[in-house]
């Protein structure tokens, strides 16, 4: 049994910029303290008012893409309800997810630090709020060494320490063991308990195929964890998915 089939237009991870993210061309009237997502609402005073008027608002639907493999990208987006997959694509056809971002962080801070196009593509897996800046105002504000500088690197740290950890998780845990944990990754950034998502999504996801992720939901709605109707999942019970998740979900959430 599937969580169903999802009709808010979620494209396939190897398909093409969906390009319908709407954006307002300013947020002048946010105050910092109003805002979610933690980069922001931690900068100082000062440091804020200079980024005030190169923020914009915008709303993405799920399944849109922010940029694509090896594309180049003028924006980076710090999420304030939208949830944010990293995700690498083989050769193959086979997709993974190599980090999730939500509001504590920030997604394209590659192009911040480096003049390559990205090693993957960002693609939204919960629709929602973003804050976006163009990254030549990012890197001017970056450079005054302020305190915007050491959240961007503290993060990136973290950030690092994410996708190592996931490397970990996909080469040796269990898939029960890690849709637990992705599961509570997810709840953890959204802050809400439920999502409207496929199994044939988190297995593009997961890198695994749809059956196997099929199996490992149904074994936790057996257990009273989830549950899943109509192309949506609900989270039931977090504490037994704690105990049923992979030790690599511990590690992250003392980083994140």
């Amino acid at each position: 049994m599937e969580f169903g089939n999802f009709n808010n237009g979620y494209t396939t991870i190897s398909g093409k910029d969906a390009g319908s993210a709407r954006y307002a061309p300013a947020v002048k009237s946010h105050r910092k303290e109003s805002l979610n997502n933690h980069l922001l609402a931690l900068q100082s005073e000062k440091g804020f008012a200079r980024l005030l008027p190169h923020l914009e608002d915008v709303s993405f639907s799920n399944g849109e893409y922010l940029y694509q493999f090896d594309e180049r990208n003028d924006y980076v987006y710090f999420p304030e309800t939208a949830i944010i997959s990293h995700i690498h694509n083989l050769a193959d056809g086979k997709t993974v997810e190599i980090a999730m971002i939500g509001r504590e962080g920030a997604s394209g801070l590659c192009s911040v630090f480096s003049s390559q196009p990205p090693a993957h593509c960002a693609q939204v897996t919960v629709g929602g709020e973003a804050v976006r800046i163009k990254t030549e105002i990012l890197k001017q504000e970056f450079a005054r060494g302020e305190k915007l500088q050491s959240l961007l690197l503290d993060y990136i740290n973290s950030h690092i320490v994410q996708i190592s950890q996931r490397i970990v998780c996909e080469s040796f845990h269990l898939i029960e063991e890690r849709l637990c944990s992705w599961l509570l990754m997810l709840c953890q950034r959204a802050h809400k308990n439920q999502w409207q998502i496929t199994h044939e999504q988190i297995s593009l996801l997961l890198g695994v195929n749809r059956p196997t992720v099929t199996q490992a939901a149904k074994t936790l709605r057996e257990k009273g964890f989830i549950d899943y109707t109509r192309g949506k999942i609900y989270i039931l019970d977090c504490q037994g998915l704690e105990s049923g998740a992979c030790e690599c979900y511990s590690v992250l959430q003392k980083v994140h």
